[in-house]
């Protein structure tokens, strides 16, 4: 028997049905296209339409989950359960999804004293987020408490790590981070642009590759410059329907660290909305993460 509900944001990007599988509940995020979507994927498929859709010239939004949904959610799973509950949510530096997840979940403890809801700012997304729920369903699974697992949470997440490339310039230029002329000059010249999350949970640039190999080169060093422990952990390599570069990524890590445990997963459709298809990431846990006042590469 739990002693808390786990609960996540779609952002985590696992397929929700082995979310439900494990007993994980989860609030989906949305996109918009031609009309708003939520991120219910649950197969591998499902993301492959996405990014397919992407090339050919759908161009996505997306927006935070507004208070009210979240308090609905919150109230659901109070009514349901009647015990703690340990929610992750999309990074604060990234989305107002987390300001608004805290709102909600105070509301929601005014109306039930009985029950706490902890929401650790975990700065994380994506398979970062998921290696945190992940770790989250392991302490659940022995009996911990919720109060324990978030403050067991919260002293891992300055140390989980986000790299990724992008390839498709034109998306960092749509979300402000490059110029129209740089994205052009970029794509002419097929570099990939190396970012990080960093640990006030926004994105970063870190520096500038020119072509796939050379970027996936670059990521399995920053995976043996910064991880830790990296035989002891599970890492987690994300991709917007890129498969062979994120194949080839494992094959670069296990080289180095041949008793690694990888798994390849998806970057869903919030995150993939700002990268474009073929953007391949890695996470793990590592050193503290860098800040924005660390020095980039050239």
């Amino acid at each position: 028997m739990y002693k808390f509900v786990l609960s996540t944001d779609s952002c985590c990007d696992e397929l929700k049905s082995a979310l439900l599988r494990d007993d994980i509940e989860y609030i989906a995020m949305p996109f918009i296209t031609n009309e708003e979507n939520y991120d219910n994927f649950s197969n591998w498929e499902e993301y492959k339409h996405f990014f397919d859709e992407m090339r050919r010239g759908m161009m996505p939004t997306t927006a935070s989950l507004s208070i009210g949904e979240l308090e609905e959610y919150f109230e659901k799973l109070v009514e349901k359960y009647n015990m703690d509950i340990l929610h992750f949510a999309l990074s604060s530096g990234l989305s107002v999804t987390y300001e608004n997840t805290c709102k909600a979940a105070k509301t929601v403890m005014d109306r039930h004293p009985n029950i706490n809801i902890y929401v650790p700012d975990t700065k994380a997304v994506t398979q970062g987020l998921n290696i945190l729920v992940q770790i989250a369903k392991e302490w659940r699974n022995q009996g911990k408490s919720a109060k324990a697992t978030n403050d067991h949470i919260l002293s891992v997440a300055p140390n989980v790590h986000h790299w990724f490339y992008i390839t498709d310039l034109f998306h960092l230029k749509r979300g402000g981070r490059i110029s129209t002329a740089q994205a052009a000059l970029g794509s002419l010249v097929k570099a990939r642009i190396v970012c990080d999350v960093l640990d006030n949970g926004k994105l970063g640039v870190y520096t500038k590759t020119m072509g796939t190999k050379k970027a996936i080169k670059c990521l399995a060093g920053l995976v043996l410059d910064y991880g830790t422990d990296l035989t002891n952990q599970t890492i987690y390599i994300c991709h917007t329907d890129d498969a062979l570069s994120a194949e080839l990524l494992k094959t670069f890590i296990v080289k180095e660290v041949p008793r690694a445990k990888v798994i390849i997963n998806y970057i869903g459709p919030v995150i993939g909305s700002h990268t474009g298809p073929e953007a391949v990431g890695v996470t793990f846990i590592g050193k503290p993460r860098l800040s924005d006042k660390t020095k980039k590469k050239d």
